[in-house]
């Protein structure tokens, strides 16, 4: 049961597996041939992301639709040519979408309402910022800024470097119950983002 997205890298393709066993798997792009596996404790959700060497993943027991009622989860780092776990941070709680990595940290978003920055090398956390609630999509990064969004409907630009909340949006202002599962997208100095009840909504000077 993959459910993210799969990453390829170096002539390997990388994902993971969400249901019954709980695997990261590396395969050769041309035949498919597995050139590891590493068992995870965790349901392991999102989409790999990759830098300098190393694979991250988001994994935990919740979904999108249903909160765990044993919360447990956080961001695993793997050597991308062994498989072998370099480090683990533990939310105790999901991370469901991919990481983002900028300035050697790690950046994502957890169901327990908060955004992180860890670094990519040791996995110790640089800073921890609180939102309103669960964080279930991947957070965009341009310059010195952090968009996130939560998934009652704020739209959150956090700092890139200390993690303070620079401004926040309240999508409830285009329609009730926004619900966002979208990820933001950033071009032209402007923020693209879905919401759940219908609208696409568009962030930034007329």
């Amino acid at each position: 049961h993959v459910d993210g997205s799969p990453a390829v890298w170096l002539g390997g393709v990388y994902f993971g597996t969400a249901y019954g066993e709980f695997v990261v798997y590396c395969l050769d792009a041309e035949t498919g041939e597995k050139l590891w596996k590493t068992k995870m404790d965790y349901n392991v959700w999102g989409s790999p992301s990759i830098a300098s060497g190393k694979i991250y993943f988001g994994v935990g027991h919740s979904t999108f639709v249903e909160e765990s009622k044993k919360p447990a989860g956080g961001v695993v780092c793997l050597n991308a040519r062994t498989g072998e776990k370099e480090w683990f941070y533990d939310v105790k709680d999901t991370v469901l979408s991919a990481v983002s990595i900028e300035d050697n940290k790690i950046i994502f978003g957890a169901y327990d309402g908060n955004v992180y920055a860890v670094s990519a090398d040791s996995g110790k956390l640089k800073w921890k910022t609180k939102v309103d609630s669960p964080v279930l999509s991947s957070p965009a990064i341009v310059g010195n800024d952090v968009y996130a969004a939560s998934k009652e409907g704020y739209i959150y630009c956090i700092n890139l470097e200390k993690g303070n909340v620079k401004w926040k949006y309240d999508a409830s202002d285009v329609v009730d119950n926004p619900n966002i599962l979208s990820s933001p997208a950033i071009a032209n100095g402007k923020l693209y983002i879905g919401l759940a009840r219908k609208y696409l909504i568009c962030l930034g000077e007329k």
